[in-house]
Formats: structure tokens, sequence, C-alpha cells
């Protein structure tokens, strides 16, 4: 992952490690409930923070990480919160495989939920996830918030706004 300062930092990566915290692959389930916690925890409290706090928090997270579950888990969080981690999006940005994983991630989607209430004992655990899974940003792939920073100006300045674009088309050509 490309980080500012032109800082590279290592993350191993595989499908499985990537569908973790949505529980699309089998991995230990204490982990997998970390990382939905962690996923839930963000999107709660990233709407109250400021810009700043959280894409220091992002930043935090993948720098000090080595690990795509944690990757994935920060993407997620660009999906929900594209306006406030710009910063974040352009260093993920600059990882083409990590498009792929997402996409993966995202026809994956419409089966999370499969054979889930089966059995009662996990009907907790179910009703939570599949709450989860009704969250609008689930819909959404990063291509797609790239895509919509280019075209969408939303409450930025006109000089805000080409800054982005140019910010982007940059990356885009250098990686």
């Amino acid at each position: 992952i490309h980080m500012p300062g032109e800082r590279n930092v290592e993350h191993i990566i595989s499908s499985r490690l990537w569908g973790m915290y949505r529980g699309m692959s089998a991995s230990p389930e204490l982990l997998e409930s970390t990382l939905m916690a962690l996923e839930r925890w963000l999107n709660q409290n990233i709407p109250e923070m400021s810009e700043e706090i959280a894409v220091f928090l992002c930043e935090r997270i993948l720098l000090n990480s080595h690990s795509a579950a944690l990757t994935a888990v920060v993407m997620s969080m660009v999906t929900a919160h594209p306006d406030k981690l710009f910063p974040i999006s352009c260093s993920l940005l600059q990882t083409p495989d990590l498009f792929f994983y997402d996409l993966s991630r995202f026809t994956n989607e419409i089966s999370t939920d499969f054979l889930r209430g089966y059995n009662p004992k996990y009907k907790v655990y179910d009703d939570e996830r599949k709450n989860s899974n009704k969250l609008e940003f689930r819909k959404k792939r990063f291509e797609e918030i790239i895509l919509e920073y280019q075209i969408d100006k939303g409450t930025l300045t006109d000089e805000q706004y080409k800054h982005r674009v140019k910010t982007i088309h940059e990356l885009i050509d250098k990686t």
C-alpha cells in the first residue's frame, strides 16, 4: 500500500483474508467477529469524527497492519464514507490488485445470506449479519467511488474539485 510521504507498507493478500470481515471465507470465527466489530465501530463513529481524525485512524490501521484483512475493512469505510476518506482512497488507488479483490467482494455480496438462519443457535449473529448486509454502501465498488470523485463535485468548491480530479488522474497515470 502506498502511503503518504512515499512510504510503502507490504500487506499480505488473498481472497480468504479479503473476505474475512464479511464472513465470506473459511476463517477463525473469533477473527471474523473481531474484523466485523471493527468495521461496525468505524462505520458508526467515522460520521462523528473530523476528516483529519478519520483519515489518521485509517492510516494507522494501514500502516500498522500487514494483512489485507484490515485493508479490506478500511476500503469498506472508504466506500461508506468517501468524502471523509479521500486521502485514504488515494493510497488504495495506487494498488491495482485491490480493485480485483473489491470486485470479488462485491460479486459475492449477493450470496452472503444464503445459509443464514438455518441454525437457531446463531440467530443473534445471523440477524446482525443480515442487517449489516443491507447497508447501502455494500452495493458499491471502490472503482465506483473513484469514478464518483471525478464526476460528482458534491460540496466541494470548484478549486477543490479540480484539485481532487487532478490528484486522481495523476495517481492513475503513475500507477
